[in-house]
Parts: C-alpha cells; structure tokens; sequence
C-alpha cells in the first residue's frame, strides 16, 4: 500500500509530465492518478481510437484519416491541454496533423479533415 506522500508524488508527476487518461465515460480526459495508470490504460489501443476511416481520393489515393485521443498533452502548457489528434495518411496531405482537446472536439476535427481534403483536393498535387 502507497503512503499519502507517494500518492501525491505519482500525482504531482502525472501532472508535470501532462499524463491524462480517458474517465469512465471513455470520453472526457482527466489527469492520471499514476503512471502505472497512465500505462495501463495507454496499452489499450481501442480506448484511445476515436475515429477512423479509409476513403480513395479523387486521384485513386487511399487516404486515412485516423482520430486518437494521446493520453499526452501536446500544448505545452500553454492554453488548453491537446490530448486529441487527427492524422491524415496517404494522399497529398499525407502526415498533416491537427490537435484538440476534448473528445467531441475531436469528433468535429475528423469531420472538418474529411470535408477539408475533398474540398481542397487538386489534383496538380
């Protein structure tokens, strides 16, 4: 059993490092209460997964735009914590990347990247 002062270490140091997990709605991110914690639940690839789909481009392209929550903060401290990021694989976009912070903004992130890329599409790329 942790002692109250290792329990506030493991905390303190989930916080300095931006170490977040996902709440028992498997949507709202809160900061890990250990790094074991932290561990655990990252190991859990389908309850990082926030959406995914694979569409062929106008050009014949596969194209995957993939959601995931990151269970890090990519801020840095500055503004609200990025825990959610949209990747796109394949395409002219391929590894462009957006960041967000709260899961139903990530759900519209997805979205916009979709809409985005077929209506941005040119095939001189």
């Amino acid at each position: 059993m942790q002692t109250a002062t290792q329990v506030r270490q493991a905390r303190e140091q989930c916080e300095k490092m931006g170490m977040y997990v996902l709440a028992e709605d498997g949507k709202t991110p809160v900061l890990a209460s250990s790094p074991e914690q932290w561990g655990a639940f990252m190991e859990r690839f389908e309850a990082k997964r926030v959406n995914d789909c694979t569409f062929t481009d106008p050009q014949g392209n596969s194209v995957r735009v993939s959601t995931v929550f990151l269970g890090l903060e990519h801020n840095h401290g500055e503004g609200k914590p990025h825990l959610f990021e949209t990747m796109l694989f394949g395409g002219p976009f391929d590894q462009d990347c957006k960041r967000t912070s709260t899961w139903n903004e990530a759900l519209e992130m997805h979205q916009d990247a979709i809409a985005w890329i077929k209506s941005n599409y040119d095939p001189a790329l």
